[in-house]
């Protein structure tokens, strides 16, 4: 999305996530026995666990490394189970797109620490992440790196002494170093 008002430019991207993915993920459900009310609650689970994703990112806003979410529509399809979800986001380049083999150090140490901003914002906030990875990383056009996917986040729980009593980490598999 793009829009040029005289001296203001303004860029955007418009993320579009289809509930249930595709017509075969919903004949599963079908497939497997369940009834259509069962499935309704599955999906408007979905939605609602996207919506609060949206939520979650919005209110981080304040920080500069976590990425920006401005606007979310959820649009239910008439007579179907389905709904279309759009989310405007801040234009931002992956990660992969940005950097190249030969990237200097000074930029490498730049890329960490602004990563380590974000963290320390979400530790702030009393959350953490959990699937940090290449692909929840991006690049504005300023080159300030920041963290997308805040659906891996998750809610620190604090006990009596302010000490994380535990947490579950999820990660993508890929990303997962090895023992």
């Amino acid at each position: 999305i793009e829009k040029d008002m005289f001296e203001l430019k303004e860029a955007a991207i418009l993320k579009h996530i289809a509930v249930p993915r595709n017509d075969n993920e919903l004949q599963y459900y079908y497939d497997d026995g369940f009834e259509e009310a069962s499935i309704k609650d599955i999906i408007e689970g979905q939605v609602s666990k996207i919506v609060k994703e949206y939520s979650i990112m919005r209110n981080l806003s304040d920080c500069t490394n976590i990425v920006k979410c401005d606007e979310i529509k959820v649009q239910k399809h008439e007579n179907d189970l389905s709904y279309e979800i759009f989310i405007k986001m801040e234009y931002l380049k992956p990660l992969a797109r940005y950097i190249s083999l030969d990237v200097e150090e000074n930029e490498i140490i730049k890329i960490a620490c602004d990563l380590c901003n974000a963290l320390s914002y979400l530790e702030k906030e009393k959350m953490v992440h959990r699937d940090i990875n290449p692909n929840n990383i991006f690049v504005s056009e300023e080159g300030v790196t920041k963290l997308g996917d805040s659906g891996f986040a998750k809610f620190l729980e604090m006990d009596d002494k302010s000490i994380a009593t535990c947490f579950l980490i999820i990660a993508t598999l890929s990303s997962i170093s090895p023992p």
